[in-house]
């Protein structure tokens, strides 16, 4: 039953790493103008969720504008890879590794497929290859795997702690 389980859960785990790279991917594949709109929108949803009064001095011709969207973007590729790092995490930590190999892996997987997204940009309409957002992304991945292995020692804790009061 132990070894069923720890099967589902890396299946489920590498699985949810594909179809959050799919998704990535689909983000990716929008042309710079669709991409713009979705940023547009995300910004000014954010706004009334904050309340921001002046959103009609937010413009997209003015520098606030452009700041915001920048920051909206860039902590976009900071969350979208931090959850991929999630899911690499996770899917390695479920085989028996050492602390150096659940954190090698999963940053090697994460900084090839930011690599492969950023190539995949360069051939969309208005997108570019950025080196910038490579290493965003790699930060993203890093924090990400962090997470999970904060969590990982959190949990090994709570089963030491639980199983010495039971003897």
């Amino acid at each position: 039953m132990l070894m069923g389980n720890l099967r589902l859960r890396r299946c489920l785990f590498w699985l949810a790493s594909l179809v959050w790279m799919a998704m990535i991917f689909r983000f990716s594949d929008q042309t710079a103008t669709e991409s713009s709109a979705v940023s547009d929108a995300t910004l000014h949803f954010l706004l009334r969720i904050f309340r921001i009064d002046n959103m009609e001095e937010i413009t997209a011709d003015t520098i606030l504008h452009q700041f915001f969207t920048f920051l909206l973007r860039k902590s976009a590729h900071l969350l979208i890879f931090g959850v991929l790092g999630m899911l690499f995490g996770g899917a390695v930590c479920q085989y028996p590794a050492t602390r150096l190999q659940k954190i090698a892996l999963p940053m090697a997987l994460g900084i090839l497929y930011a690599c492969i997204d950023e190539l995949h940009q360069y051939f969309v309409p208005g997108r570019a290859c950025q080196i910038r957002d490579v290493c965003i992304d790699t930060v993203g991945v890093l924090i990400g795997i962090l997470v999970v292995l904060g969590i990982e020692a959190l949990l090994r804790r709570h089963r030491i702690r639980k199983q010495a009061v039971s003897r």
